[in-house]
């Protein structure tokens, strides 16, 4: 399977890489720094995107060109949170990408409603808005379908 990692240079990113390429998988880097990729995991990747911003959409469409799935490394700001996630997923629809794996960071964030939990706002909004929105869809460990912190995503 050919896997987009985003945020493919930030701490999560690099072990989301390692773990997915022990997998078996290809990977392909979305990077705002290709250069801060490590020396040794740059040969086994199948491309490298490079992409000079969230809202970079040329990146982005290049990005997920063929690829089977999206697991999003993005750091837990508010803007990559919300508006970056929202930009990946159109790009996912675009693409035909079915498998979306959001950055969720094991928060649970299930039984909030906006407002009770600031920090917890951007997720979910994403989480509505995707709901509302869109007919890509992960898979919880309890057979359910939504966007939600603990997606069985089978990668």
């Amino acid at each position: 399977m050919l896997v987009l990692v985003t945020g493919a240079t930030g701490n999560i990113g690099r072990f989301v890489i390692k773990t997915l390429l022990a997998r078996g998988h290809q990977i392909r880097a979305l990077a705002g720094n290709a250069s801060r990729l490590s020396p040794e995991v740059v040969p086994r990747l199948e491309s490298t995107v490079q992409s000079n911003g969230h809202d970079d959409i040329p990146s982005l469409d290049r990005g997920f060109a063929g690829v089977d799935a999206i697991v999003n490394a993005y750091s837990e700001r508010p803007e990559l949170t919300l508006e970056g996630q929202l930009l990946l997923l159109r790009a996912a629809e675009r693409a035909s990408v079915k498998r979306f794996v959001a950055a969720c960071w094991s928060y649970d964030w299930t039984t909030l409603k906006l407002g009770q939990q600031e920090s917890y706002d951007p997720f979910i909004a994403f989480h509505n808005h995707v709901d509302l929105t869109s007919e890509i869809t992960g898979r919880t460990l309890d057979g359910s379908t939504s966007f939600s912190p603990w997606m069985a995503h089978g990668l």
